[in-house]
């Protein structure tokens, strides 16, 4: 009967499926789909760097200092959106000002040192306000998430993954086709008008789930002598006395250490394998297409197999992708590395923001997704340092060779967490209700 009725009704079968998509799906899934199409642009940063003439080194010192800022800047809103109960407004006021600095990019051209200058500094400012928004992005969702228990991370960080992996064979057939990384850049507003739309299109709602959680955390503080205590610390601080988020905090560092490098060095092995660096935007999509399956079955998987035992797997799988791309010698075989390394983000991605909000206080939750991607990006900065030297001085084999090095120590920080913990007697947290 039913197969019978979708045949003779096929727009009402389709009607009835989007209504029974839970509320607020929908939204967020669109939100995440504009965001990262337009996020797509910073992966070819350096490849537009390395375009105007500047060497692995200049490219990785500049991409350093954007870094430190993203270091300084993702606390600093962090810890301003847990005090305005609200990612929301933080998020949205990034998002303009990073899209009015990302388009002045392509306007500044030439080697020379007072162009140079300009560029570091416009970059700056850009990182500034787009490195804190994922992580204002994640919290403002997992969030809402938990506050209405009707839809789950991975299926609308999926979306993202989608816009991301497009927008990056979109970028790279454009600039193949002009000859330039340059007209990319003006992709990065334009694609963020649709965004604040999105986000202003459900302002009522969130305006009334933060007045909502306000109200419940002034009740709760009213009856706990406890919660009454830390009401007046810093989010920072509740974030960081946790034992269990201080080493994944480590864990999470070092992977920051070279995989937020490896589209800033990508160019440099493309361009050894095959004497250009043309794949960049495809091998890059191939990577973003593969977080879908995860992202999507995140959740169960985690339910099935565990957050403590996901962990060391994906670093294990961050440590072969890196031996692959080391002896690759055709496109193919980064291609596959980067892969790899997408099925591996998902999965590890929707860890991390569950790993995180079940660990940490819910009035700093903001806060520590700040803080770890702060620490990625403020390791990054020593990885694009050592990095661009070390591709200067023995090619792109010198980065993957660090790279491994760094990766295996980060599996063995998530091997001895919850061991250690055990001996020091800490409580094993509630990591229940992951989604």
């Amino acid at each position: 009967m039913k197969t019978h009725e979708r045949r003779i009704h096929p727009f009402a079968y389709i009607k009835h499926k989007a209504e029974s998509i839970p509320r607020g799906q929908v939204r967020f899934s669109a939100i995440e789909l504009f965001f990262w199409a337009a996020y797509a642009t910073s992966a070819f940063t350096a490849a537009y760097l390395k375009e105007l003439g500047h060497n692995a080194k200049i490219v990785g010192t500049i991409m350093a200092f954007v870094n430190v800022i993203g270091l300084l800047a993702s606390p600093i809103m962090g810890s301003l959106s847990d005090r305005l109960h609200s990612s929301r407004k933080v998020f949205l006021l990034c998002i303009i000002c990073a899209s009015l600095f990302y388009s002045a990019v392509p306007f500044i051209t030439g080697t020379g040192a007072v162009a140079t200058v300009i560029m570091a500094v416009i970059l700056v400012a850009y990182a500034f306000f787009k490195n804190p928004t994922s992580s204002l992005m994640d919290s403002w969702l997992v969030r809402t998430i938990d506050r209405r228990r009707t839809f789950k991370y991975g299926a609308v960080r999926l979306l993202g993954s989608i816009g991301y992996a497009t927008m990056c064979i979109i970028f790279g057939i454009i600039a193949k086709r002009l000859g330039t990384q340059k007209y990319t850049f003006f992709f990065y507003a334009a694609l963020n008008i649709p965004l604040l739309l999105f986000c202003v299109l459900g302002m009522k709602d969130e305006r009334a789930d933060e007045a909502r959680v306000r109200a419940e955390k002034e009740q709760k503080g009213k009856a706990e002598n406890k919660k009454k205590h830390e009401k007046g610390k810093s989010p920072l601080l509740l974030a960081l006395k946790g034992y269990y988020f201080r080493m994944f905090l480590i864990s999470h560092a070092l992977l920051g250490l070279t995989l937020f490098c490896m589209t800033t060095f990508l160019p440099y092995k493309l361009t050894e394998i095959t004497g250009n660096s043309d794949s960049l935007g495809l091998v890059i999509a191939l990577k973003s297409y593969m977080e879908i399956p995860t992202l999507l079955f995140g959740a169960i998987i985690m339910r099935k197999v565990g957050i403590k035992k996901l962990f060391p797997v994906c670093a294990s799988v961050y440590v072969a992708e890196q031996v692959i791309c080391l002896v690759a010698t055709q496109v193919w075989m980064v291609a596959i590395s980067l892969m790899m390394h997408g099925i591996t983000y998902g999965l590890y991605l929707s860890c991390m923001v569950n790993y995180v909000y079940r660990v940490t206080p819910h009035e700093a939750s903001a806060s520590a997704m700040a803080i770890c991607g702060s620490m990625q990006l403020g390791m990054s900065v020593i990885g694009n340092v050592i990095g661009g030297a070390l591709v200067d001085q023995f090619g792109s084999a010198g980065y993957y060779v660090f790279s491994i090095a760094i990766q295996a120590v980060a599996l063995g920080c998530f091997l001895i967490t919850h061991p250690l913990a055990r001996k020091l007697g800490h409580p094993e947290p509630d990591l229940s209700g992951v989604g």
